[in-house]
């Protein structure tokens, strides 16, 4: 059996999630990258070798998967679409296999990773060659079917009554590897959650849903710790750890920031149909985030949380202000990693998955935080990687997330 995941803008950062959080699939796999934004997944189990029976129904043992592909795909931020792969064919013969793959269905269209085959002219051959009367739905842009056109046609396989399907070629060196799309992003639920929150937080550039998705995914993995966000604003992180089924709290310095994350949370309860733990006034409190939590944590518990990141900037820096911006935000950082070392084993996070901030200057380089400390942090006992960072290409600060453990703890 093998599984594609169709990444998003940040494909680094897609991949890291889905192998942190693929864990949760019943079967052993091995990853690998086939495209710049395709990562498979293939069983290492011969009883998943061929779960898809000829007649195009999946199988019993296929169907028991169902569930948790499709829970993978709702918490997974950068992963747009999840993809059964059929077969490897060879290049003469791709037209005969996609003329049997698409057999089952009144509509189909047709995506291709990678160069050298034209969707349209492909799909239009198919059609032409097919017996019986059959919709062709081409890419709206490129060779990729956007989510948006899976979604209103109705293509996913495990999506609402499908009405059809997306049939995806994956270009190789030796040939193709053609499947079938399985779940694709709820992009509605995602931007419901992004724009229609009752207090946004635009000023602080608040991370996206899909972000915190695949941070809280590269702290959890397939464990259900509790998650702090010592930093956390508007309460995002809070809200998508609760979504995820974790036990989740926040604390900010800002009584403004509080307030906006309790009627944030409030809402996304009401909205999903959440059973919060306890009123929002114990899952959110005020204070400062380099002192020891007021509230006793559950444990385990991780931390994963976007701490200031400066002043907003509206151009970029000199070296003097860089410098400057760069001791800033060090004593806030460093305060913060010190107060942890103070605490009993047993009370400190399994893990930190944290962004870093990096700050354009003028001659068009990005100065770094989580570079500037990584040796300090290192001599305090942290171990990190930075994961991936993210950001327009006009931005002045990029994110860089980082997931740190403690040596002493590992």
């Amino acid at each position: 059996m093998q599984l594609a995941f169709i990444l998003g803008r940040t494909p680094e950062l897609a991949k890291k999630e889905i192998e942190a959080a693929a864990t949760i699939l019943p079967f052993q796999w091995s990853a690998t990258i086939v495209q710049p934004d395709v990562l498979t997944l293939k069983s290492d189990s011969r009883d998943l070798s061929d779960v898809f029976h000829e007649n195009d129904l999946l199988s019993p043992q296929f169907s028991q998967l169902r569930e948790k592909i499709m829970n993978l795909q709702k918490r997974l931020g950068g992963t747009i679409k999840i993809v059964y792969i059929i077969k490897q064919v060879e290049k003469d013969k791709l037209s005969i296999d996609l003329q049997e793959l698409i057999r089952p269905y009144k509509t189909y269209g047709i995506t291709v990773h990678g160069d050298g085959i034209d969707p349209v002219r492909l799909g239009l051959q198919l059609k032409r060659q097919s017996s019986g009367s059959r919709r062709f739905l081409a890419p709206k842009e490129g060779r990729k079917m956007s989510s948006a056109q899976v979604i209103r046609y109705r293509l996913a396989l495990f999506g609402d009554r499908p009405a059809g399907g997306e049939v995806v070629v994956i270009c190789q060196p030796a040939g193709y590897l053609i499947g079938v799309t399985l779940t694709v992003q709820d992009i509605d639920a995602y931007a419901k959650r992004d724009f229609h929150i009752p207090v946004p937080d635009p000023r602080s550039g608040m991370l996206t849903p899909k972000v915190a998705q695949a941070m809280l995914n590269l702290a959890v993995g397939n464990s259900a710790p509790a998650v702090y966000d010592p930093f956390c604003g508007s309460g995002r992180v809070v809200e998508e750890a609760l979504l995820m089924g974790l036990p989740a709290f926040g604390s900010d310095i800002a009584v403004g920031k509080v307030e906006a994350a309790r009627k944030n949370l409030n809402w996304i309860a009401a909205e999903y149909g959440l059973s919060l733990a306890a009123v929002p006034e114990r899952l959110i409190w005020q204070q400062d985030a380099s002192v020891l939590p007021k509230t006793e944590l559950p444990r385990p518990f991780v931390i994963v949380t976007e701490p200031y990141l400066g002043s907003p900037l509206r151009q970029p820096l000199t070296d003097p202000e860089a410098t400057a911006w760069q001791a800033e935000l060090e004593k806030l950082y460093f305060a913060f990693f010190k107060m942890w070392m103070t605490v009993r084993v047993d009370r400190q996070p399994r893990k930190w998955v944290m962004v870093f901030p990096a700050v354009k200057c003028r001659d068009g380089r990005f100065q770094s935080l989580y570079r500037a400390m990584v040796d300090r942090l290192d001599e305090m006992g942290y171990s990190s990687l930075q994961v991936s960072d993210y950001g327009r290409p006009s931005s002045l600060v990029k994110r860089e997330i980082v997931v740190l453990t403690r040596r002493d703890l590992q």
